[in-house]
């Protein structure tokens, strides 16, 4: 009997088994190429959003199609809202773009979202706030 001679590496669950806490080298290998392919594409939603607004901005879709909406929905499959969503995070990744190397600049989109319904200067406010007190925020 040919014993199983693979790297494991141990990984941490909630109430694991002792046979769940191991992965073996292939597994870790793919966890790895899977974690780098997020950490990748991480921003991917802000690089989304930027390119719709500049596409709307420009009204580059009107060589093939009327609407920026119906642009979105033919050719993306997206619906108008999910895009005019990422729009508005895109606005507000423009108004914090000064507090892009500290802990309040939005790292998805469900944080910029908190900033959504906030002019920029009030998302500008906010920001500072959270970056003096950030304790009393939360």
């Amino acid at each position: 009997m040919k014993e199983h001679t693979s790297k494991s590496v141990k990984v941490s669950k909630c109430n694991p088994t002792p046979d769940d806490t191991i992965l073996t080298s292939s597994q870790q290998e793919n966890f790895e190429n899977l974690e780098k392919q997020i950490e990748d594409n991480y921003n991917a939603a802000f690089v989304l959003a930027a390119a719709l607004a500049q596409i709307r901005d420009q009204k580059l879709y009107r060589a093939e199609y009327k609407t920026f909406d119906e642009y979105c929905k033919n050719r993306w499959q997206y619906s108008p809202s999910y895009c005019y969503r990422l729009l508005e995070t895109n606005s507000v990744m423009a108004d914090l773009k000064e507090f892009e190397d500290s802990e309040v600049y939005p790292r998805n989109e469900a944080q910029a979202r908190v900033f959504v319904d906030l002019d920029k200067e009030d998302r500008v406010k906010l920001a500072q706030t959270v970056l003096r007190n950030p304790k009393k925020i939360i």
